[in-house]
């Protein structure tokens, strides 16, 4: 669980095995201040409809999931909007 000064909170679950994850959960509140926060048709305590926010979480998930941790992940992830894949 990461929760922002705002009071925001991102909860994932994972296997017990797994790295820490709080990285990546940072990564997430990243992006959702990026395409959630600063959407000006975005509204508070409203579920998320934008699409963007919603594809770079996929990205970064999918990225996590190939290398198999945080710091990989973040690294594949801007590689890939880098270079448009």
């Amino acid at each position: 669980c990461f929760q922002t000064r705002t009071g925001i909170k991102f909860v994932l679950s994972a296997d017990r095995g797994a790295p820490s994850l709080d990285a990546l959960l940072r990564m997430v509140y990243e992006l959702y201040t990026d395409y959630v926060l600063k959407n000006p048709f975005s509204e508070p305590e409203q579920p998320i409809h934008a699409q963007l926010f919603t594809h770079h979480v996929t990205q970064l998930f999918e990225s996590m999931h190939e290398t198999g941790t945080p710091a990989k992940a973040k690294h594949e992830y801007f590689t890939q909007i880098r270079t448009g894949r």
